[in-house]
């Protein structure tokens, strides 16, 4: 292997580890409210990272066509905090990052959405791997990604015992009574389709932020390879699409504040300040990652990296919330989770070997 697929491989594995775990932080805040204001403070922190990479490239030009990519991803983001709500970070992290594969994969593969179609040595290989992580994606979806509230606290054992016999209690009483009352098959039915569409809202809004993901370097890339007519050099674009990001989740958010404050109150229950730091370091983290894949797009193409970069993070993120977040618990789900896990470190595989 060459030094250049050293270099863009290594920077797939970077951006892999720190799209996977850089929710982390904020994932114990005991409440993110409608995560207006928490993404307002994770943008700063990917702002800040995109600020250190304009010093070190000398203050390229300004691109306002990636100012627009960085615009989309921020619409995307926007909808993280009711998708992990609704079906918790794996899982929600395994459908949004299938669809951005999906959709960054084929705009470069296809050259489609304004990209040049892009030719790979071994297409059939390639395409392979990508229809193998799609099939990881169906059997992930397939994951209950419900999560253990309790386990956020350190007395999370205790929690959970009390909840248990108080779930018993409730289910005992509701045999000893079910003659009694009617209604319990009403209640659990409601309760069941309750379930059941914030489960079907939660990956909805998955694959719309995956998409919206997997297309925001198109207009980098589009500037890129115009030959001579605007920097070859990936990261000369990176100060701009941040800045997009940022602006936009700043518009997002004054949007937002002045919709409260006009509808409920005089002041904007939101801002909490727990939220700052946390929220800060995952923006830091992402951006980190974020850059990385600007390099991994140069070197190894699109077609290459993007269903690398898209696969990986969803292995780390199911690890995390198994062993840490306790997500995803149950004989079916470990199943599931290891037969999808599996499929996509072998689709990985297969799509390396096709460049």
């Amino acid at each position: 292997m060459d030094s250049d697929g050293v270099l863009g491989y290594a920077c797939c594995l970077v951006a892999a580890i720190f799209f996977g775990s850089n929710y982390v932080p904020v994932k114990k805040l005991t409440s993110l409210g409608d995560g207006v204001f928490f993404s307002v403070c994770m943008t700063l922190g990917v702002f800040t990272v995109g600020v250190v990479v304009c010093l070190a490239r000398s203050f390229p030009k300004f691109e306002y066509q990636a100012m627009f990519g960085g615009s989309l991803w921020a619409i995307g983001n926007l909808c993280v905090v009711p998708i992990v709500k609704s079906i918790g970070l794996a899982l929600g992290m395994m459908i949004w990052s299938g669809a951005c594969m999906l959709s960054g994969w084929a705009s470069a593969r296809f050259g489609i959405l304004g990209l040049d179609k892009e030719e790979v040595s071994m297409p059939g290989l390639n395409g392979f791997g990508v229809a193998l992580a799609c099939l990881a994606l169906y059997v992930a979806s397939k994951i209950d990604g419900t999560t253990n509230s309790n386990s956020n606290s350190s007395s999370s054992s205790n929690s959970n015992s009390t909840s248990g016999m108080r779930r018993i209690d409730v289910d005992e009483e509701r045999e000893d009574n079910a003659f009694l009352n009617n209604n319990n098959d009403d209640e659990d039915e409601a309760l069941r389709n309750a379930s059941n569409k914030k489960q079907t809202f939660g990956i909805t809004l998955s694959l719309l932020s995956g998409v919206l993901y997997g297309v925001n370097f198109n207009p980098a890339e589009n500037l890129r390879l115009r030959s001579g007519a605007h920097s070859d050099d990936a990261l000369d674009y990176v100060f701009s699409q941040f800045c997009g990001i940022f602006g936009t989740t700043l518009v997002a958010f004054a949007l937002h504040y002045l919709h409260v404050v006009r509808k409920a109150t005089d002041r904007y229950p939101e801002l909490r300040q727990e939220t700052i730091v946390p929220a800060f370091i995952s923006g830091v983290m992402w951006g980190i990652a974020q850059t990385s894949w600007f390099v991994a797009n140069r070197v190894l193409s699109m077609s290459i990296s993007f269903p690398i970069i898209s696969t990986l993070p969803s292995v780390v993120a199911a690890l995390i919330g198994y062993f840490y977040f306790h997500e995803m618990r149950g004989e079916k789900n470990v199943r599931l989770l290891l037969s999808s896990g599996a499929m996509r470190l072998v689709s990985v595989v297969c799509i390396a070997n096709s460049r």
